[in-house]
């Protein structure tokens, strides 16, 4: 497997071959995946376009605007309080995923089980738009929702348990 970590204030990376990895660290880079199945690490302010097939995407801060391209691609949240674009995310059942085990990890008050039943995350449309939005401490807290995700141009009554690892 390749990898490469990008540390610039500006970047612009292509990954090429099958299995390759790239990790884009101080922001401000943009991501090609190409075609194969990808690990792509994002940070803030980056681009991310993963090209043709199964693909994971790790995002670690804000600001990441994803295009997931052809195929299952997995997006990997990992913390609250950021927030992302996926351009051409694919609602439904063999769709595109968010992983969002780590995401739930990270809340103190997640006490396990569905994170829709236990007020920690919802889905509401927004335009043509559906916002993916956490509340970190639950229907039980007083917080309140704060958009992880914009999905352009879904609809939420097409999103499965399928999309959310289910």
């Amino acid at each position: 497997m390749r990898q490469w970590i990008l540390r610039a204030s500006s970047v612009t990376a292509l990954v090429i071959a099958f299995a390759a990895s790239a990790f884009a660290q101080g922001g401000n880079a943009t991501i090609n995946g190409g075609d194969g199945n990808d690990t792509i690490n994002a940070s803030h302010n980056s681009t991310v376009d993963a090209g043709a097939d199964n693909d994971t995407i790790h995002v670690h801060s804000s600001n990441v605007s994803i295009t997931t391209g052809t195929g299952t691609d997995t997006i990997r949240l990992h913390w609250y309080g950021n927030t992302h674009v996926v351009t051409d995310f694919t609602a439904g059942n063999g769709g595109d995923q968010f992983d969002i085990a780590q995401l739930l990890a990270n809340l103190p008050s997640y006490p396990g089980g569905n994170p829709f039943a236990t007020g920690h995350l919802r889905v509401i449309q927004n335009g043509t738009d559906t916002w993916l939005q956490i509340d970190y401490d639950g229907a039980s807290g007083s917080g309140g929702w704060y958009t992880t995700a914009t999905l352009q141009n879904v609809d939420p009554a097409n999103l499965t348990a399928f999309n959310f690892g289910g």
